[in-house]
């Protein structure tokens, strides 16, 4: 099936409502408050960083379950983005990540970008419009570089007990994130505990960062 053809009988069906209000309300961070940082991706208060007083006592970084999951495959659909022809059309973050309470009600799309969409963006903010900066942080996080395309993702803190392992992680990785966008390689470096996941477009990266 051709990408355009896809789209089309994505938006034949409503986007699925993915969580309740009330399910979201009930959703609490470890240390915060109201004060999201966009460019960090937490709370201002939450103890996520390694070293950090909230870390554990041989300083390696808090790790958490997601409580909430983006299922490209039953959750996309149309929502009132796509009615609105008129204005830039943005990807819902929150859609993308798994807990969008607005469904075919959310302003934003709820689906998984193509190449089509990458030629709508500019550099200088990604697919949920959020602006870029001059350079990379040091920890690659954040939103991006607006002066160089990144269609690689880093994951880090993957451990495996014997070397046959790293087909099996590499293979787990390709099923995991190449259900939001096609995938040019997947790389697992057993020595360091890393993997890098490059895509073929930068509106799939964005969106499974």
């Amino acid at each position: 099936m051709k990408k355009n053809d896809k789209v089309k009988e994505i938006l034949k069906r409503p986007a699925k409502l993915q969580v309740t209000q009330e399910e979201l309300n009930k959703v609490e961070h470890s240390q915060g408050n109201d004060q999201y940082n966009t460019w960090f991706g937490r709370y201002v208060l939450d103890k996520f960083d390694k070293g950090s007083s909230g870390s554990s006592s041989s300083g390696a970084q808090q790790r958490f379950v997601a409580r909430f999951k983006c299922k490209p495959d039953t959750d996309s659909g149309y929502t009132k983005a796509d009615k609105n022809l008129t204005s830039k059309q943005l990807f819902c973050i929150y859609f993308a990540r798994g807990c969008c309470a607005y469904g075919h009600n959310c302003l934003y799309r709820h689906r998984i970008p193509n190449e089509n969409d990458e030629l709508q963006f500019e550099q200088t903010i990604d697919i949920f419009g959020r602006e870029k900066f001059s350079t990379f942080k040091e920890d690659m996080s954040g939103v991006g570089n607006f002066n160089s395309e990144c269609r690689t993702l880093f994951i880090g803190g993957i451990h495996i007990d014997t070397f046959e392992q790293v087909h099996l992680i590499e293979q787990i990785l390709y099923d995991e994130f190449s259900n939001f966008g096609p995938i040019d390689y997947v790389r697992y470096v057993p020595f360091k505990n890393i993997a890098f996941v490059q895509y073929s477009y930068r509106v799939n990266a964005e969106f499974a960062k």
